[in-house]
């Protein structure tokens, strides 16, 4: 009896991966279906995607802002657009006042996801 269980469950099982393997749809490869990833490219040489709903002059703004500098004042800056696994990010860092700040803001929504302000030696 416990032969006849042990040769069923097996049975069972390869029956189970095999209608699982079955129900798969092979990759469409032909080139007539295959779209290049489209990207657009901004001003001061970062990419974005088409899903990115505001500029790098936003995020900008946005992190000004919110450190409450004057756009004079700053002395040193950079910018970067990065892919990450979840989200489309510019990543904004600038030295003003005394202090360096540092930002990622969500390239779609301009919602500051972290950011950082240490003072500048």
């Amino acid at each position: 009896m416990k032969k006849f269980i042990m040769v069923f469950a097996v049975l069972l099982m390869t029956a189970a991966v095999a209608v699982g393997c079955g129900n798969q749809q092979p990759a469409d490869t032909s080139a007539q279906n295959q779209q290049p990833a489209q990207t657009e490219q901004s001003t001061e040489g970062t990419q974005a995607t088409q899903d990115t709903q505001i500029t790098e002059e936003k995020a900008k703004e946005i992190a000004y802002n919110h450190a409450g500098v004057n756009v004079d004042n700053i002395v040193e800056f950079g910018i970067e657009f990065d892919q990450d696994i979840n989200r489309d990010v510019f990543e904004v860092d600038f030295t003003a006042d005394g202090y360096e700040y540092s930002y990622d803001i969500d390239a779609t929504t301009g919602e500051i996801i972290k950011y950082d302000k240490e003072l500048h030696d």
